[in-house]
């Protein structure tokens, strides 16, 4: 049987593709890809941006299954009514027979069957109904009057709390008591497992059983043992509260069976399947989580190693590896940001600690009036990093810092140090490294330091493309912020200074993604107190941000959190950006418009040396916004614009659609 899964990688999404590939072909749609996605076998994977490829599936499919969610609460129902209907209409004509949706067992909390809940009983959108169980009432009706009106059949299961591996129960319990160990008393809880759901979905859908609507509810428990059994997996003794009954009118709809007792029957799922989901409280909430685990020494690195369990090495504010998203359940996360600080200066070659970030190399370096010749507007990351990806600033003589590594130490597979240089065979082969493996230490090439201008000006839009292809090379650096939808763009012009130069003042940087009118004000500002070029010491000009704001909440977040906010970057060649702004330029202009009045994209430059001829000039250009669709098409008109590559930065977001680019 050929069955579509929405939501393939969500929660229970990957738990029922798991289930149901043993006997049946499933294709999952996703809405991004990640590297460790099986792409053989009995499932296949469809990303939703692809629409052509989608309805396809739907169009072939003979079952359906509906487990996905559109992300963010910003028009919720909205957004996710939209999605069931585009479902809905996508199988419409096609060879599929059956829809299967996953409400919830929140349809309830508007009822008033005191403590028995069952399948016969009408849901209707009463009572104080909060933004997600109204949804699961509307989208249920909207399943059944859809498939009656169609070739289609449909079933709807009500789970009750998921808890399983990769869910987010047990995970977030046991987060929440760690930081506040509070529970209450007096109340039953149903808990599923997520592999029994996906067990009584597929029975039904080989039982042939159609146009019904099913409980799939677990075991009952007393809530004082679930938060006592909460507190031993976490040591913290936790204090139980009273009845939360008073909180009724407080607390959303959602959490409706924290005030009231929940009998949930699973008799109908057991008639029509024979299967009974139970198991005990240890097998439902349980901890799975791998630990950080640090390493501050090379022996901690050895011991890690040898243990022969997966893991991947972060160190400051970007990772280790620069991806963070590119982290699986089954990875522990080393964090080295201890194993830092300066190994050895020769000459004009500086050693230090992959965990040892940019600011403190350049800190060292000053002092002997030494310099890495191109750094980061963001300074506070890692040096390991810039062996893996391209960590860039703004060069017309480098492309990233990776051309400055002349050597580098790590662990190699006999977990012994082992040294290698750029002309080595195996130099390409260890920056692709990504898992179970340790950089020891980085040896970068420095130059003789001094100190900056930075020129500001606002410029017309109309220079913007003589600035790119030819203007920059005036400078020894060039950066440039565009304003698209107010036709300027803000250049900053850095240079060597022999001197200070009159009225000259101190370095003084907005944040560079800042809206153009801040922007202007604080230059006015500057103006008004008769301020000219800033001017300080290389590093300080080059890198004036010296750490990632608020980087311990974002270690936190990054490595398990799917981004609101995106930060995308492209590198195209001179010409092709040349020919790419001024498309989006044009689209502006017209009624294309791409960027909104507060939207500013990032321009920088790097040049890349060619044996035997003149340096390729490259330029990055970033872009951030909360919309993923506008950021697709964004790289899909510098694709079309473009006659050579477009490539990505790794340590950003990636559009779906361009994964697995390089």
């Amino acid at each position: 049987m050929r069955i579509v899964v929405t939501g393939a990688l969500g929660g229970i999404g990957k738990h029922l593709v798991r289930t149901l590939s043993a006997t049946h072909e499933v294709v999952g749609i996703v809405r991004t890809f990640k590297p460790d996605m099986p792409h053989d076998g009995p499932v296949r994977y469809v990303l939703f941006d692809n629409k052509a490829d989608v309805d396809r599936e739907l169009q072939q499919a003979e079952v359906v299954i509906h487990a996905a969610l559109a992300s963010g609460w910003k028009k919720f129902a909205e957004r996710n009514h939209a999605l069931t209907r585009d479902l809905l209409a996508g199988c419409s004509g096609g060879s599929c027979r059956l829809f299967v949706y996953f409400s919830s067992w929140v349809v309830y909390s508007g009822t008033d069957r005191g403590d028995d809940y069952d399948e016969d009983q009408v849901i209707d959108e009463q009572g104080r109904l909060d933004v997600y169980s109204r949804f699961k009432v509307r989208d249920e009706k909207a399943v059944i009057a859809a498939c009656r009106g169609s070739n289609m059949d449909y079933l709807i299961v009500r789970p009750t709390l998921v808890f399983g591996s990769g869910l987010l129960n047990p995970a977030f319990a046991l987060r929440s008591v760690k930081r506040m160990p509070l529970g209450f008393k007096g109340r039953t809880l149903n808990l599923v497992h997520v592999d029994d759901v996906c067990t009584a979905v597929d029975r039904l859908i080989s039982a042939g059983v159609t146009n019904e609507v099913f409980n799939v509810g677990g075991s009952q428990f007393r809530s004082e043992d679930y938060f006592r059994r909460l507190g031993a997996l976490t040591g913290k003794k936790v204090r139980l509260l009273p009845s939360l009954s008073v909180l009724r009118r407080v607390l959303p709809s959602t959490l409706w069976f924290v005030t009231t007792d929940v009998l949930i029957t699973n008799e109908k799922l057991k008639q029509h399947t024979s299967f009974t989901p139970s198991r005990p409280l240890e097998e439902l909430v349980f901890t799975d989580e791998i630990e950080d685990e640090k390493a501050d020494s090379v022996d901690e690195m050895k011991r890690i190693d040898a243990s022969g369990d997966p893991y991947k090495a972060y160190g400051v504010g970007y990772s280790l590896l620069i991806h963070p998203l590119r982290r699986s359940e089954k990875e522990k996360r080393v964090r080295i940001e201890g194993h830092r600080g300066i190994v050895a200066l020769q000459g004009d070659e500086v050693t230090v600690k992959a965990g040892t970030t940019l600011t403190e190399i350049s800190a060292f370096l000053d002092k002997g009036n030494l310099t890495l010749a191109t750094i980061p507007e963001f300074s506070g990351m890692s040096a390991g990093s810039c062996f893996f990806v391209d960590i860039h600033g703004s060069s017309n003589q480098h492309f990233s810092l990776l051309d400055l590594i002349t050597e580098v130490k790590y662990l190699d597979e006999e977990g012994n140090v082992a040294t290698a240089r750029r002309e080595d065979a195996e130099w390409d082969s260890l920056r692709r490294r990504e898992e179970n493996f340790f950089l020891i230490e980085v040896t970068f090439r420095c130059i003789r330091s001094g100190y900056l201008t930075n020129h500001v000006e606002f410029m017309e839009e109309s220079l913007l493309g003589a600035y790119i292809a030819h203007e920059h090379r005036k400078n020894l650096s060039t950066v440039i912020q565009w304003y698209p939808a107010h036709r300027q763009f803000m250049v900053h012009n850095l240079n060597w200074a022999q001197s200070r130069p009159p009225r000259a003042s101190k370095p003084l940087y907005t944040f560079r993604h800042a809206p153009l009118r801040l922007q202007r004000a604080v230059q006015w500002s500057r103006r008004m107190r008769r301020f000219g070029d800033q001017y300080g010491r290389f590093p300080d000009i080059m890198a004036p941000w010296k750490d990632l704001p608020f980087r311990k909440f974002w270690f936190r977040r990054l490595p398990t959190k799917a981004p609101t906010v995106m930060g995308l970057e492209i590198c195209l060649t001179i010409d092709d950006a040349v020919r790419f702004t001024e498309v989006l330029g044009e689209m502006q202009r017209g009624r294309r418009a791409l960027f909104s009045a507060k939207s500013n994209v990032g321009i920088r430059f790097g040049y890349r040396q060619v044996a035997g001829g003149e340096p390729q000039g490259y330029v990055w250009i970033e872009w951030v916004s909360r919309d993923a669709d506008a950021l697709n098409r964004f790289v899909e008109i510098a694709h079309e614009a473009s006659a050579n590559v477009v490539t990505f930065h790794q340590g950003k977001f990636i559009p779906p659609k361009w994964a697995s680019a390089g």
